[in-house]
C-alpha cells in the first residue's frame, strides 16, 4: 500500500469480520446475553439488505445498458 492510501473493506469484508467479533464474544449475564443476541440479529438483516441493494443494483445496470444500447442504434 502507497503512502496516503487508507484500506477500504466493502461492506461484505466489514459484516464478516463484525459477525466473526461477535460470534467469539462470550456475554456473561442476560442483559449482555440480550445484546448479544441484537446485535447478531442486526447484523444478519443488514446481509438480507445488502443482498437486496445488490441485486437491485444488479437489474438496475442490466436495465441502464440496454437503454444505452438502444440509444446507440438510433
Amino acid at each position: 500500500m502507497l503512502l496516503g492510501e487508507s484500506f477500504k473493506p466493502d461492506h461484505r469484508a466489514s459484516l464478516q469480520a463484525l459477525e466473526e467479533i461477535l460470534s467469539q464474544m462470550n456475554p456473561r449475564n442476560s442483559k449482555d446475553r440480550s445484546r448479544h443476541q441484537l446485535a447478531l440479529e442486526q447484523v444478519g438483516n443488514l446481509k438480507r439488505q445488502f443482498r437486496k441493494l445488490q441485486e437491485e443494483n444488479t437489474e438496475l445496470q442490466e436495465q441502464l445498458n440496454v437503454i444505452e444500447e438502444t440509444t446507440k442504434e438510433k
